[in-house]
Protein backbone atom coordinates (compact mmCIF):
# COMPACT_ATOMS: atom_id res chain seq x y z
CA UNK A 1 0.00 0.00 0.00
CA UNK A 2 2.95 2.66 0.72
CA UNK A 3 4.40 1.53 -2.36
CA UNK A 4 1.76 2.46 -4.21
CA UNK A 5 0.99 5.57 -2.39
CA UNK A 6 5.14 6.51 -3.60
CA UNK A 7 4.17 5.19 -7.01
CA UNK A 8 1.34 7.77 -7.26
CA UNK A 9 2.98 10.70 -5.86
CA UNK A 10 6.31 9.96 -8.40
CA UNK A 11 4.15 9.93 -11.42
CA UNK A 12 1.89 13.32 -10.32
CA UNK A 13 5.26 14.55 -9.72
CA UNK A 14 6.74 13.34 -13.08
CA UNK A 15 3.13 14.81 -14.76
CA UNK A 16 3.83 18.15 -13.26
CA UNK A 17 7.05 18.08 -14.48
CA UNK A 18 6.05 17.08 -18.02
CA UNK A 19 3.22 19.95 -18.16
CA UNK A 20 5.90 22.23 -17.21
CA UNK A 21 8.14 21.66 -19.64
CA UNK A 22 5.48 21.43 -22.06
CA UNK A 23 3.44 24.80 -20.69
CA UNK A 24 5.85 26.44 -18.57
CA UNK A 25 3.94 28.54 -16.07
CA UNK A 26 3.87 32.01 -17.08
CA UNK A 27 3.86 35.23 -14.62
CA UNK A 28 0.24 36.89 -14.88
CA UNK A 29 1.95 40.57 -15.86
CA UNK A 30 5.47 40.37 -17.52
CA UNK A 31 4.56 36.86 -18.93
CA UNK A 32 8.18 35.76 -18.02
CA UNK A 33 8.57 31.77 -17.14
CA UNK A 34 7.81 31.76 -13.10
CA UNK A 35 10.27 29.93 -10.96
CA UNK A 36 9.24 27.84 -7.85
CA UNK A 37 8.32 30.74 -5.41
CA UNK A 38 6.74 32.61 -8.24
CA UNK A 39 4.71 29.70 -9.33
CA UNK A 40 3.06 29.73 -6.49
CA UNK A 41 1.65 33.63 -6.27
CA UNK A 42 1.10 33.57 -10.47
CA UNK A 43 3.56 36.83 -10.59
CA UNK A 44 7.35 36.75 -10.61
CA UNK A 45 9.65 37.86 -7.45
CA UNK A 46 9.98 40.90 -9.85
CA UNK A 47 6.09 41.89 -10.51
CA UNK A 48 5.09 41.11 -7.09
CA UNK A 49 7.81 42.99 -4.89
CA UNK A 50 7.16 46.55 -6.82
CA UNK A 51 3.44 46.38 -5.63
CA UNK A 52 3.92 48.74 -2.78
CA UNK A 53 1.59 46.68 0.43
CA UNK A 54 0.70 49.31 2.98
CA UNK A 55 1.92 48.62 6.59
CA UNK A 56 -1.02 50.09 8.36
CA UNK A 57 -4.57 50.23 8.70
CA UNK A 58 -6.88 52.60 6.59
CA UNK A 59 -9.26 54.56 7.08
CA UNK A 60 -12.20 53.72 4.40
CA UNK A 61 -13.67 57.08 4.29
CA UNK A 62 -10.86 59.34 3.61
CA UNK A 63 -7.83 56.86 3.36
CA UNK A 64 -5.83 58.30 6.38
CA UNK A 65 -2.94 56.05 7.39
CA UNK A 66 -4.08 54.49 11.25
CA UNK A 67 -1.71 53.52 14.02
CA UNK A 68 -4.22 50.28 14.85
CA UNK A 69 -7.60 49.17 14.84
CA UNK A 70 -8.44 51.18 17.85
CA UNK A 71 -7.92 54.64 15.32
CA UNK A 72 -10.69 56.04 13.39
CA UNK A 73 -10.89 59.63 11.96
CA UNK A 74 -14.23 58.84 11.03
CA UNK A 75 -16.41 57.28 13.47
CA UNK A 76 -19.43 56.78 11.57
CA UNK A 77 -17.88 53.82 9.56
CA UNK A 78 -18.87 51.11 10.88
CA UNK A 79 -15.70 48.96 10.62
CA UNK A 80 -11.72 49.36 10.24
CA UNK A 81 -10.03 48.70 7.08
CA UNK A 82 -7.31 46.54 5.96
CA UNK A 83 -6.38 47.09 2.38
CA UNK A 84 -3.49 45.46 1.20
CA UNK A 85 -2.38 47.88 -1.92
CA UNK A 86 -4.12 50.80 -4.05
CA UNK A 87 -5.89 50.29 -6.65
CA UNK A 88 -4.45 52.80 -8.99
CA UNK A 89 -1.16 50.49 -9.06
CA UNK A 90 -1.37 49.32 -12.53
CA UNK A 91 -0.53 45.28 -11.46
CA UNK A 92 -3.09 45.76 -8.85
CA UNK A 93 -5.92 46.87 -11.02
CA UNK A 94 -5.22 44.23 -13.91
CA UNK A 95 -5.59 41.75 -11.19
CA UNK A 96 -8.56 42.57 -10.41
CA UNK A 97 -10.38 43.46 -13.25
CA UNK A 98 -9.07 40.31 -14.80
CA UNK A 99 -10.47 38.18 -12.01
CA UNK A 100 -13.91 40.07 -11.88
CA UNK A 101 -15.00 40.77 -15.08
CA UNK A 102 -12.49 38.59 -17.58
CA UNK A 103 -13.08 35.32 -15.32
CA UNK A 104 -9.31 34.85 -14.79
CA UNK A 105 -9.47 32.72 -11.47
CA UNK A 106 -5.76 32.71 -11.74
CA UNK A 107 -5.44 36.16 -10.60
CA UNK A 108 -7.22 35.49 -7.02
CA UNK A 109 -4.02 33.60 -6.09
CA UNK A 110 -1.15 36.75 -5.96
CA UNK A 111 -4.43 39.04 -4.73
CA UNK A 112 -4.50 36.32 -1.55
CA UNK A 113 -0.86 36.88 -1.15
CA UNK A 114 -1.04 40.25 -1.23
CA UNK A 115 -3.58 40.49 1.62
CA UNK A 116 -1.29 37.91 3.61
CA UNK A 117 1.13 40.06 3.20
CA UNK A 118 -0.39 43.28 4.08
CA UNK A 119 -2.04 41.47 7.60
CA UNK A 120 1.51 40.38 8.32
CA UNK A 121 2.84 43.79 8.35
CA UNK A 122 0.10 45.08 10.29
CA UNK A 123 0.22 42.12 13.00
CA UNK A 124 -3.66 41.41 12.31
CA UNK A 125 -4.63 39.33 16.02
CA UNK A 126 -6.32 36.31 15.06
CA UNK A 127 -7.85 35.21 17.89
CA UNK A 128 -11.53 35.00 17.79
CA UNK A 129 -11.83 35.41 14.34
CA UNK A 130 -14.22 34.62 11.25
CA UNK A 131 -13.32 35.42 7.75
CA UNK A 132 -16.39 36.10 5.51
CA UNK A 133 -15.94 36.66 2.36
CA UNK A 134 -18.82 39.00 1.03
CA UNK A 135 -21.51 37.46 -1.08
CA UNK A 136 -22.60 37.73 -4.04
CA UNK A 137 -26.76 37.55 -5.13
CA UNK A 138 -27.37 33.81 -6.06
CA UNK A 139 -28.54 34.99 -9.66
CA UNK A 140 -25.30 37.01 -10.41
CA UNK A 141 -22.79 33.78 -8.68
CA UNK A 142 -24.33 32.18 -11.30
CA UNK A 143 -23.92 34.18 -14.01
CA UNK A 144 -20.24 35.01 -13.13
CA UNK A 145 -19.75 30.98 -12.10
CA UNK A 146 -17.89 32.18 -8.90
CA UNK A 147 -17.53 34.58 -6.09
CA UNK A 148 -14.56 36.03 -6.55
CA UNK A 149 -14.13 37.01 -2.58
CA UNK A 150 -14.93 33.50 -1.47
CA UNK A 151 -12.07 32.09 -4.34
CA UNK A 152 -9.62 34.99 -2.46
CA UNK A 153 -10.97 33.62 0.71
CA UNK A 154 -10.27 30.29 -0.04
CA UNK A 155 -6.45 31.03 -1.09
CA UNK A 156 -6.10 33.34 1.70
CA UNK A 157 -7.73 31.11 4.82
CA UNK A 158 -4.25 28.73 4.91
CA UNK A 159 -1.84 31.53 5.27
CA UNK A 160 -4.13 32.95 8.21
CA UNK A 161 -5.47 29.62 10.12
CA UNK A 162 -8.96 30.69 9.70
CA UNK A 163 -11.53 28.64 7.43
CA UNK A 164 -13.96 30.83 5.40
CA UNK A 165 -17.03 31.49 6.83
CA UNK A 166 -19.73 31.08 3.56
CA UNK A 167 -23.23 30.29 4.86
CA UNK A 168 -23.40 33.07 7.90
CA UNK A 169 -23.95 36.10 5.59
CA UNK A 170 -26.22 36.24 2.59
CA UNK A 171 -27.29 38.97 -0.11
CA UNK A 172 -30.88 39.01 -0.08
CA UNK A 173 -31.25 41.93 -2.40
CA UNK A 174 -30.51 41.77 -6.27
CA UNK A 175 -28.45 45.51 -6.27
CA UNK A 176 -27.50 46.86 -9.59
CA UNK A 177 -23.90 47.04 -9.85
CA UNK A 178 -22.23 49.48 -8.20
CA UNK A 179 -19.41 49.88 -10.50
CA UNK A 180 -22.61 52.15 -12.70
CA UNK A 181 -23.62 54.11 -9.82
CA UNK A 182 -21.80 57.26 -9.42
CA UNK A 183 -22.57 59.53 -6.35
CA UNK A 184 -21.85 57.73 -2.96
CA UNK A 185 -25.46 58.44 -1.18
CA UNK A 186 -27.16 56.71 -4.45
CA UNK A 187 -24.46 53.51 -4.01
CA UNK A 188 -25.99 53.62 0.04
CA UNK A 189 -29.69 53.88 -1.09
CA UNK A 190 -28.30 50.80 -3.86
CA UNK A 191 -27.37 48.12 -0.71
CA UNK A 192 -29.53 49.08 1.81
CA UNK A 193 -31.07 45.71 3.18
CA UNK A 194 -29.52 43.73 0.71
CA UNK A 195 -27.64 41.41 3.40
CA UNK A 196 -29.01 38.86 5.96
CA UNK A 197 -27.55 36.95 8.69
CA UNK A 198 -28.11 33.54 8.55
CA UNK A 199 -26.04 31.62 10.94
CA UNK A 200 -25.86 33.94 14.25
CA UNK A 201 -24.00 31.71 16.06
CA UNK A 202 -21.28 31.91 13.82
CA UNK A 203 -20.66 35.37 14.39
CA UNK A 204 -22.11 36.53 18.10
CA UNK A 205 -19.16 37.86 19.74
CA UNK A 206 -16.63 37.51 17.27
CA UNK A 207 -14.16 39.77 15.21
CA UNK A 208 -15.27 39.53 11.61
CA UNK A 209 -12.74 39.70 8.57
CA UNK A 210 -15.41 40.86 5.77
CA UNK A 211 -13.13 40.16 2.60
CA UNK A 212 -13.74 41.35 -0.38
CA UNK A 213 -11.77 42.23 -3.82
CA UNK A 214 -11.80 46.29 -3.73
CA UNK A 215 -13.43 48.98 -1.53
CA UNK A 216 -14.21 51.92 -3.29
CA UNK A 217 -16.26 54.17 -1.49
CA UNK A 218 -17.41 51.38 1.04
CA UNK A 219 -21.08 51.33 1.21
CA UNK A 220 -21.21 47.57 0.34
CA UNK A 221 -18.93 46.74 3.03
CA UNK A 222 -21.02 49.01 5.64
CA UNK A 223 -24.17 47.95 4.84
CA UNK A 224 -22.97 44.48 5.29
CA UNK A 225 -20.60 45.64 8.70
CA UNK A 226 -24.20 46.79 9.80
CA UNK A 227 -25.89 43.30 9.05
CA UNK A 228 -23.33 41.63 11.22
CA UNK A 229 -23.13 44.03 13.88
CA UNK A 230 -26.68 44.05 14.60
CA UNK A 231 -26.59 40.05 14.65
CA UNK A 232 -24.19 40.46 17.78
CA UNK A 233 -20.73 40.61 16.22
CA UNK A 234 -18.19 42.11 18.11
CA UNK A 235 -15.94 44.36 15.52
CA UNK A 236 -15.64 44.28 11.29
CA UNK A 237 -12.70 44.64 10.11
CA UNK A 238 -12.77 45.04 6.22
CA UNK A 239 -10.24 42.83 4.41
CA UNK A 240 -9.39 43.92 0.56
CA UNK A 241 -6.83 43.66 -1.76
CA UNK A 242 -7.23 47.26 -3.03
CA UNK A 243 -8.81 50.41 -2.05
CA UNK A 244 -9.79 52.69 -5.02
Amino acid sequence: MWHDYIMTATLLKLKELALDALFPPLCLWCRKILAAEGKERNLCDTCFDCIPVRTAYTCPTCGARLANMESACHRDMPLHLAAAAPYSHEIVQRLILDLKYRRMTAAAMPLAHLIAKHLTHIRLPRESMVLVPLPLYPARKRKRGFNQSELIAELLAPKLGIAPETTALARVKNTLPQANIEHKDARARNVAGAFAVRRSEKIRSKTILLLDDVLTTGATMAEAARTLKAAGARRIIAVVAAKA
